[in-house]
């Protein structure tokens, strides 16, 4: 009991992590292509400069499907240091293509903070609760700070808008949590499966180690009878 505590804790690692992490470079290129879909068709209303935000988004989803391809061939040579590593460097690339994209459109409902929920479920999916909170926070201060940036230069501010990104953030904050609490939740029972299979290796090892020690102790016995 007390091993299963401690274990819960300190977080359980992964085992095999680089050959996990291509889901979200997956997640990433689907979200990149389906936004470069959208500034498309959608341009006049998302606002100007077009030809840089689409150069941008393209560019990320060039690095997307790359990181994809390279994580499928190299990713279960990857050891679980260096895939957290290549996760921390792609959490810190979305963010900063995000806070590039809003910049870039320049408006107080910018449809990019859906990048967010990448690194947020990427960090839950890794890391631990602290790390997955601390990202958490980052993607709401972000949404925070950049609509009270956009109408400190745009008067007058909306409540209503403030109370659409509460609920978004809100969302995130709900998000992260569950998913880091169902994820740790799996991982536990894997490390409970893990410890009781190894209990029922070590019995079967130590009734088979026992029953080899009887048929000689009877092998002896019967041996004795003849003799006598």
């Amino acid at each position: 009991m007390t091993r299963h505590a401690a274990s819960f804790d300190e977080q359980p690692r992964i085992t095999g992590l680089g050959s996990q992490m291509s889901i979200f470079s997956v997640i990433t290129c689907l979200v990149l292509l389906l936004l470069l879909i959208q500034h498309s068709i959608f341009a006049s209303l998302l606002g100007e400069p077009v030809l840089p935000v689409y150069l941008l988004l393209c560019a990320a989803l060039a690095l997307a499907v790359l990181e994809m391809l390279w994580l499928r061939r190299y990713g279960r040579k990857l050891s679980d240091r260096a895939a957290m590593i290549e996760s921390c460097i792609s959490i810190a690339a979305i963010f900063l293509l995000t806070a590039i994209l809003t910049c870039f459109t320049n408006h107080d409902e910018s449809t990019y903070f859906v990048l967010l929920a990448i690194p947020i479920l990427q960090c839950a999916y890794i890391f631990s609760l602290f790390l997955t909170a601390l990202t958490i926070t980052a993607a709401d201060a972000m949404i925070i700070l950049w609509l009270w940036h956009f109408y400190a230069l745009h008067p007058p501010a909306r409540i209503t808008q403030y109370l659409e990104i509460g609920m978004l953030c809100a969302v995130y904050f709900l998000m992260g949590l569950l998913v880091w609490i169902l994820v740790n939740q799996l991982r536990v029972n894997q490390l409970k499966l893990k410890t009781s299979m190894e209990l029922l290796q070590t019995t079967r090892e130590r009734l088979i180690s026992e029953e080899k020690m009887a048929a000689v102790g009877a092998a002896c016995q019967r041996s004795r009878a003849r003799d006598s």
